[in-house]
């Protein structure tokens, strides 16, 4: 088998592959930020979860609640009262699952004479009265009535009366951030494409449901989500081009620069992928507000190998011009052990991260460890393979002025850097 032949089998496994990573990229389930999120089973907070979960049999049962206030623009009135009611029951058909607590489901207990009245504090009767009322007495009785209820006047009516919440009780083991988006396309009014969440980082509501504020720790954890989620996207990306830029600079060709920053992309590709496929496969691994620093250390593994991998052949294009590029890359063969002890020894400091025993740590070190793997293989393998082929030679002549003020200030950077870092674990000791 002839060398050309290898490299476009090297090329076409890795297209396969990458297919293959792309359906996993659409089958990604994201996980919350604190689900499940202790290792250790004798941890003082796992044993107190297990010991209310345990109480569940006896009909004590703990979950989240989301709020929606609704706002009264000027002042309360029939059509405030008819927006509350009309959120209310709009939640508990879109959400038969959850429990859903307002004025108009919460009983407003008064004696007739004859019986125990039990109908809510707001109801359609209630709308119509206090709208055909111009002189507005059955809307003084009825704050009358709310304040003489702590339970009602504080909780779920503004003091002010300025306001109302409509409160969502979730079941146990709820997916939150499944329950967070779903949230959202019901006050947007809309379906929201899945490739927009990579860049959606707030909730605008939108038609009958325009003005309703969301609020609770379920709201807070999933926009923080939305939010980290749409940084990681810009980042990773002024992280590429920043990248690319750097390989230009420093190994002065456009063509190895481009299959350098190509094969930390097809990382990012590959890793996330891996994520969506190991959850077909039955592991309880999922993409978190941390998988930010996944993609940061593949970027710095992955200059790192790939730089060292052209420099080299660059070095024996210097010693023999004319030769083939192929016989080249065999001559680069020496700095493998290079790469691979160190992205071995990066691979076992992630691997060791599941002692922490926080399970975001765990996962950001189990794919931090597979994807330094990922791009072992791209530079020993897959970026010999296409640049045999497709070409991509440095310049023979010196780096220019600006290249070399680029990477003057680069290295003093990184020096900065590592003297902070040595510093400030040095404080911490003493």
């Amino acid at each position: 088998m002839t060398s050309k032949k290898s490299a476009w089998i090297v090329i076409a496994a890795t297209v396969v592959v990458t297919l293959l990573m792309l359906y996993g990229n659409v089958m990604v389930k994201r996980g919350g930020i604190v689900d499940n999120s202790i290792l250790d089973g004798n941890d003082l907070y796992a044993r107190m979860d297990r010991e209310v979960k345990g109480l569940a049999p006896q009909g004590f049962v703990s979950s989240d609640a989301m709020t929606f206030v609704v706002p009264f623009e000027g002042r309360l009135s029939a059509a405030g009262l008819a927006k509350v009611k009309d959120l209310t029951d709009a939640l508990k058909e879109r959400f038969p699952e959850c429990g859903v607590m307002s004025l108009s489901t919460v009983p407003r207990y008064r004696d007739s004479g004859r019986e125990l009245e039990n109908a809510p504090y707001i109801t359609g009767e209630t709308i119509r009265s206090m709208g055909s009322d111009d002189a507005g007495k059955v809307l003084e009785e009825w704050k009358d009535a709310v304040k003489k209820d702590p339970a009602i006047y504080g909780p779920f009516v503004g003091r002010q009366f300025d306001h109302a919440q409509v409160v969502m009780l979730l079941p146990p083991d709820y997916d939150e951030i499944g329950v967070f988006r779903k949230v959202a396309e019901f006050l947007e009014d809309r379906t929201i494409p899945a490739c927009e969440w990579f860049v959606k980082d707030d909730i605008v509501p939108a038609g009958k449901f325009k003005g309703v504020l969301l609020a609770g720790w379920v709201a807070a954890r999933g926009l923080m989500d939305a939010a980290l989620l749409s940084d990681i996207m810009k980042l990773s990306t002024v992280g590429l081009v920043i990248v690319a830029v750097a390989f230009f600079l420093s190994l002065r060709s456009v063509g190895q620069a481009a299959i350098a920053s190509f094969t930390i992309l097809l990382g990012f590709l590959w890793i996330r992928g891996s994520v969506g496929l190991l959850q077909l496969m039955g592991f309880e691994l999922y993409e978190r507000v941390y998988f930010l620093l996944v993609f940061t250390a593949m970027i710095v593994s992955g200059i790192s190998f790939a730089e060292r991998k052209f420099e080299s052949f660059n070095e024996e294009r210097e010693k023999t011009p004319a030769e083939r590029r192929d016989v080249l890359w065999r001559r680069t063969g020496h700095v493998n052990e290079m790469v691979l002890l160190c992205g071995v020894i990066s691979i076992l400091n992630f691997a060791t991260l599941y002692q922490i025993g926080v399970r975001g740590i765990l996962e950001v070190g189990i794919f931090s460890a597979l994807g330094i793997a990922y791009l072992l293989f791209f530079s020993l393998v897959f970026v010999p393979a296409v640049h045999a082929l497709t070409g991509g030679i440095a310049s023979m002549r010196e780096p220019s002025w600006l290249s070399k003020r680029f990477m003057d200030a680069w290295d003093r950077f990184l020096s900065a850097v590592i003297r902070f870092i040595y510093g400030t674990f040095e404080r911490a000791d003493t």
